[in-house]
C-alpha cells in the first residue's frame, strides 16, 4: 500500500507558520532598541511595544494551538487510540489552486478536510498543489481493466468552477445523468465501480497488475533508468516537485525509507555489478 503521510516522518511541518511571529518580535526589539539608543521620546516608543507584543502573542498562540494538535497525533500513534476507515474514495470535491476553500472527500461516510493554505499538523497536500487524493485515478485503471474509456467521457462532460478545476465527483456525475445515460456512466455503474475499487487492495493479481499501469502511466522509467530516486518518489508522491530545479526530499513523505529500502534492493541484486 502507498503511503501518502506519516506524522513521524512528516515531523512538524508547520514550524514556520508558528515561528513567524519570531520577525516581529525581533524587528520591534530592534527598533526599540535602536530608538532608545537615539534618544527618541518613550511616548514615540509605545507603538513598537504593542508592535512587540502582538508578535510574541502571535508566536505564542500559533505554537499553542498547531504544537498540541501535533503532539495529540504523536500520542494517539504511540497509543494505538487512533481510527482506522478503508474503503472508496467519495464526494471528492477539489480545493481550487488559488484556494478560498477547503479540499475534502468521505471514506465510509467518514469525512476528511484540508488545505495547503491551512496550518496543520496532519496531511494537507491538495491536488491542485499536486496531491495525491485524486478517485479519478480508480476509473483510469477501471477503463485500462474493461477495455473502456469512461474516464474520458467523465475528464470531457464534469462539472468544472470558472478555473476548469472539477467541482463534481464521479458518484454526483453518475446520479446527475441517470440510468439513462448512453454514455455508461449511470448509478448502477457507480455501484459495480464501487465494489471494483476494493479489488486493487483485496486481490493479489489486481494489486500487482495496478502498480504496474500506474508505473508505465507515469512514465517512471525515464527517472528509474538514471538511478534517480528522488525524481522517482517525487513522480509517485508530489509530481509539482518535479518542476523544482533541485527536489526537496524532505516534502516527500516516507522518502527516506523508501531510499533505505531502494538501496537494499541495490545491494541484494548487486546492482553495481549487473547491469
Amino acid at each position: 500500500m502507498k503511503e501518502y503521510y506519516n506524522v513521524f516522518e512528516s515531523g512538524y511541518g508547520v514550524l514556520g507558520f508558528a515561528a513567524s511571529g519570531l520577525i516581529m518580535v525581533a524587528i520591534g526589539i530592534t527598533v526599540i532598541l535602536f530608538m532608545k539608543k537615539s534618544g527618541v521620546k518613550h511616548s514615540r516608543i509605545i507603538f513598537m511595544y504593542f508592535w512587540t507584543g502582538f508578535g510574541i502573542l502571535w508566536t505564542t498562540i500559533a505554537f499553542i494551538g498547531t504544537g498540541s494538535e501535533y503532539i495529540s497525533c504523536i500520542r494517539a500513534m504511540n497509543n494505538g487510540t487512533y481510527k482506522e476507515v478503508e474503503g472508496l474514495v467519495e464526494n471528492f470535491d477539489p480545493m481550487p489552486y488559488s484556494g478560498h476553500k477547503e479540499e475534502s472527500f468521505t471514506v465510509n461516510g467518514i469525512l476528511f478536510k484540508y488545505s495547503d493554505f491551512g496550518p496543520s499538523a496532519g496531511f494537507n497536500n491538495t491536488k491542485s498543489h499536486g496531491g495525491p487524493i485524486d478517485e479519478g485515478k480508480y476509473l483510469q485503471y477501471y477503463d485500462y481493466v474493461k477495455k473502456s474509456n469512461l474516464f474520458d467521457v467523465y475528464n470531457k462532460n464534469v462539472k468544472r468552477n470558472s478555473k476548469g478545476h472539477i467541482i463534481e465527483s464521479i458518484e454526483e456525475y453518475c446520479n446527475r445523468k441517470g440510468e439513462n445515460n448512453t454514455e455508461g456512466l449511470t448509478p448502477t455503474f457507480f455501484k459495480e465501480f464501487k465494489e471494483f475499487v476494493p479489488l486493487l487492495a483485496t486481490s493479489m493479481k489486481y494489486a500487482v497488475e495496478s502498480a504496474g499501469w500506474f508505473w508505465k502511466n507515469k512514465k517512471l522509467n525515464k527517472y528509474a533508468d538514471l538511478d534517480d530516486i528522488a525524481k522517482v518518489s517525487a513522480a509517485i508522491n508530489h509530481p509539482s516537485l518535479l518542476k523544482e530545479s533541485k527536489i526537496d526530499t524532505s516534502r516527500i513523505n516516507g522518502f527516506q525509507k523508501r531510499q533505505k529500502y531502494y538501496l537494499l534492493m541495490k545491494e541484494i541484486f548487486d546492482y553495481e555489478n549487473c547491469h
